[in-house]
């Protein structure tokens, strides 16, 4: 299934991205040192929630369905060509990169005076590396482990997220098949409202957990329980043209469904600050 729409909101969210690590995290490049402009770009980050979600939706539309067996062969040699071989590049670049012409050492490995001298610069360098975040890294592993997730090529924290979710989608696809539409719906709001409520209640913001990979799921849960109902919605479009009150009602129906799970997400947001005031004055009395 073609969807060009996606590729507009892609575009922004990568672009949102980019502007906060160049932009919000040096606040001193113009215009970010104007307060509100950096204040009204401080939230471009969440691109990356974006991102989780859109892995979700997508996997959904072109995996769920119900009449078939996932090809697990076929699902794993494509997760991995997706995403490994060019994050495992981007790896060893960032892990030679003073080494490259732009990096400080660059100078000192041509002027060596041989090539031996050279291969052994750059091993004593590669070896100087923490091995742990050298293992760690190249795994996908680093964002379970407190300290690593930002290590080597810190936004590489983020695919350590994908890899659990390309993991874990087939128990989730068999998961979705068994529950039914309207279980789905019910399943994907109780993760989203317990993780919202962890999260904003129990984690300070910039803390380790909000890079661990659990803490994410519930993301990928929504953007796939949405490709989920578009599916469901294209498919009884399809097959019932003739039908416009029923395709009409089941829209409205998943509208209702999304639509509840929204305002529980800003209901949360109003009520977190008097819950985190609760909770700290319960779990530290005076």
């Amino acid at each position: 299934m073609n969807l060009p729409q996606l590729t507009a909101t892609r575009f922004f969210a990568a672009f949102g991205i980019v502007i906060y690590h160049f932009g919000v995290l040096v606040p001193s490049v113009a215009p970010f040192d104007i307060p509100w402009v950096h204040d009204l770009f401080s939230y471009s980050c969440l691109g990356v929630s974006y991102f989780f979600v859109l892995s979700g939706f997508i996997m959904a539309v072109v995996y769920y369905q119900p009449t078939r067996t996932l090809d697990r062969r076929r699902y794993w040699v494509a997760r991995f060509a997706r995403i490994y071989p060019l994050y495992a590049l981007g790896l060893v670049l960032a892990l030679i990169y003073p080494l490259l012409p732009l990096g400080e050492s660059f100078q000192a490995l041509t002027h060596t005076g041989s090539a031996r001298a050279s291969l052994r610069m750059v091993y004593e360098h590669i070896t100087s590396h923490d091995p742990t975040a050298v293992a760690l890294n190249f795994s996908l592993l680093q964002a379970w482990v407190h300290g690593y997730s930002m290590t080597i090529n810190p936004p590489g924290w983020s695919l350590s997220i994908e890899a659990l979710f390309y993991l874990s989608f087939p128990l989730v696809l068999h998961v979705a098949y068994r529950l039914g539409i309207r279980a789905l719906v019910a399943v994907a709001l109780g993760i989203w409202v317990f993780s919202l409520v962890f999260q904003m209640a129990l984690i300070r913001p910039g803390d380790y957990w909000l890079q661990f990979p659990l803490m994410n799921f519930n993301v990928f849960i929504f953007g796939f329980t949405t490709g989920v109902l578009f599916l469901k919605t294209a498919q009884r479009g399809a097959a019932q043209r003739g039908a416009a009150r029923q395709e009409l009602a089941d829209a409205r129906r998943w509208q209702w469904a999304l639509g509840v799970l929204a305002l529980s997400c800003i209901g949360l947001v109003v009520l977190v600050p008097g819950l985190q005031a609760y909770l700290g004055a319960f779990m530290n009395p005076v």
